[in-house]
C-alpha cells in the first residue's frame, strides 16, 4: 500500500500505515490531520507534494527522548525508507507547530474531523535512543563533528529528502564556525555555496520559504547565532559567564 493510495484512506488507516512504516507497530496514539490535509498545493514540481501524507500523530514512548535524539531517529527512519517520511522539525524545542483547526473561506473543511484517539494493542512505543547524534549547529559548535564530516558534506545534504533544507542549512554554519574557531574568513564563499544548493533544489519547496532560505541576511543571522554559541562554549570551558545572545536559530 503506497503513500497516495493511504492518502485518501480514513483517518486510522493513514495513521496505522506510518507506525507501521517507522517500525512503532500497533501503538495507542492521538491522530490529526494538519491543515494541508485534503488541500493541493501551488504548481510546479512542489505540486507533487499534495499527495503526500499531512498527518500528525501523539504518542507515550517508554524511554525520554532528547530533542536531538527525536530528530536522529526521524532521520534513521527516512534514511531505511529512501523518503522523508517523518519530518524531524518537530522534535526541536523550540520550534513552533500550529494544531488548531484552519479556516476555509470560500469552500468546506475537506478534513472535518480533525482528532481521533486510536487504541493499540500497547499504550507505550518502544524507540529507542539512537546512539549517534549529531545534527544542529550548536553541536557542531560544542563538539567536534564526527570524523571527515566537514561544512561541505553537509552542504550537500541540503534539499534531500533525508534531511530537508533547514537543519542541513543549520549543520553546514555549524560545522564551517566549528573548523573556524568562530567566523570563517571564508564566510562569503560558504554562504554563496549555501545559496547555490538551495536554489538548485528550489523546486522541492514553496517559493517562500526558498527564498527565506537563500537570503543572505537569513544566513548571515544564523552564523553570528553559531559564532556567538562557539564563543559562549569557550568561556564555559575556561569558567567565565556567557555573554548575552543575539538572536536565535528558530525559522
Amino acid at each position: 500500500m503506497d503513500a497516495r493510495r493511504v492518502q485518501a484512506a480514513p483517518l486510522p488507516v493513514q495513521a496505522q500505515y506510518v507506525l507501521d512504516q517507522a517500525g512503532i507497530g500497533n501503538v495507542t496514539c492521538i491522530a490529526q490531520p494538519t491543515s494541508s490535509a485534503g488541500v493541493a498545493r501551488a504548481t510546479g514540481d512542489y505540486e507533487t507534494m499534495k499527495d503526500a501524507l499531512y498527518i500528525r500523530l501523539w504518542l507515550l514512548n517508554n524511554t525520554a527522548l532528547s530533542s536531538a535524539q527525536g530528530r536522529a531517529w526521524a532521520r534513521e527512519v527516512n534514511a531505511r525508507l529512501g523518503l522523508k517520511l517523518i519530518d524531524p522539525a518537530p522534535f526541536t524545542a523550540h520550534q513552533v507547530i500550529y494544531t488548531a483547526k484552519p479556516n476555509f473561506i470560500g469552500f468546506a473543511d475537506p478534513v472535518p474531523n480533525r482528532w481521533m484517539l486510536l487504541p493499540g494493542a500497547s499504550e507505550v512505543a518502544n524507540i529507542d535512543p539512537p546512539q549517534e547524534v549529531f545534527t544542529g549547529a550548536m553541536s557542531a559548535c560544542r563538539a567536534s563533528p564526527p570524523q571527515g564530516e566537514t561544512w561541505r558534506t553537509h552542504l550537500e545534504r541540503i534539499g534531500s529528502e533525508e534531511f530537508g533544507f533547514y537543519q542541513p542549512i543549520l549543520s553546514v554554519i555549524g560545522a564551517a564556525v566549528h573548523e573556524a574557531r568562530g567566523m570563517p574568513p571564508n564566510l562569503e564563499e560558504i554562504i554563496s555555496s549555501i545559496r547555490g544548493r538551495i536554489v538548485d533544489r528550489s523546486h522541492l519547496r514553496p517559493p517562500d520559504d526558498i527564498q527565506k532560505y537563500a537570503s543572505a541576511d537569513y544566513l548571515l543571522a544564523k552564523f553570528r547565532w553559531a559564532s556567538q554559541h562557539q564563543l559562549n562554549a569557550f568561556r564555559a570551558r575556561i569558567g567565565l559567564r556567557p555573554i548575552q545572545k543575539f538572536g536565535a536559530a528558530g525559522g
